[in-house]
């Protein structure tokens, strides 16, 4: 099973969703129109973890999240995101996924987290949404994009989707010692004690929310589950902005530096989340 939440979506659906092919093209006259045709692999994602990393590194990342959202600029996202992600997963289904899939969002109506999975979509035909439609609810983050389709970004409740991700797995009958989870953060800002206030109106909203859940959240996993739960996370000594796509080249050198201190480290845990699929 493959969970995301906001960009994490995009990730998680990138490494689930199959390789597809145009079989037949669509005609020309209208008269004569034909839906297309489509090759799924049954095996092959669509993404490898590189090509992925690639769309943060080059310029589709910089149209994309270069501009705020406004009433203004209300056709911004869905132009961008409708046309990126419509390239990549075309009509592929939930149900077609390699994997099992979970993509929460949040129900403005009701306040409510909505989640997008291949189990719904597989035994409820209503709940077999494109992977367009699901991406497109859960990266709909406040203030930044519109909402789509009634549904705002999935970090608004679960910016960290193990524990969903962990529920979900329960109710498709899996045992819970047979359950590990790794659980990657996009990384986090400790405020300095001697000015803790510093970048307080800025980061207000998402921190205290975020935090809250995502703590609350790893508490629980580690309880549930112990070494069979890593959190990675990476910790930055200045807030990062949503949008900074500038920051990009200083993300993937933390990353890195990250995973090379988990490889040295005594406590390796990468070792430990390996054994754990052992002793499944």
């Amino acid at each position: 099973m493959i969970a995301g939440t906001s960009t994490g979506g995009f990730i998680a659906a990138g490494l689930s969703a199959p390789h597809w092919s145009i079989l037949e093209e669509n005609s020309c006259d209208l008269s004569d129109y034909k839906p297309r045709s489509y090759d799924y692999s049954d095996s092959k994602p669509k993404f490898s973890a590189s090509e992925l990393l690639n769309f943060y590194q080059q310029d589709q990342a910089k149209d994309i999240f270069s501009c705020k959202w406004s009433f203004f600029n209300l056709l911004r996202k869905p132009l961008n995101f409708n046309r990126y992600f419509w390239n990549q997963f075309c009509e592929t289904r939930l149900s077609q996924a390699l994997t099992e899939l979970v993509i929460p969002a949040t129900n403005i109506a009701d306040n409510s987290t909505h989640l997008f999975t291949r189990y719904d979509a597989h035994n409820d035909s209503s709940k077999d949404h494109t992977f367009v439609e699901a991406l497109l609810a859960t990266t709909a983050a406040p203030t930044f994009f519109p909402p789509h389709n009634g549904y705002l970004d999935g970090g608004v409740h679960l910016n960290n989707p193990a524990m969903e991700a962990y529920h979900e797995a329960i109710r498709y009958e899996v045992a819970s010692e047979k359950i590990s989870v790794l659980s990657l953060g996009t990384g986090g800002y400790i405020p300095d004690p001697l000015n803790p206030d510093k970048y307080w109106s800025q980061l207000f909203w998402p921190k205290d929310n975020h935090n809250a859940q995502e703590c609350s959240t790893d508490c629980q996993m580690y309880d549930l589950l112990g070494n069979r739960y890593q959190r990675w996370q990476v910790w930055f000594e200045e807030p990062i902005k949503f949008n900074d796509i500038n920051s990009i080249p200083y993300l993937l050198e933390i990353g890195n530096q990250y995973i090379e201190e988990l490889d040295a480290s005594d406590e390796n845990p990468m070792n430990k989340l390996v054994e754990s699929f052992h002793d499944i």
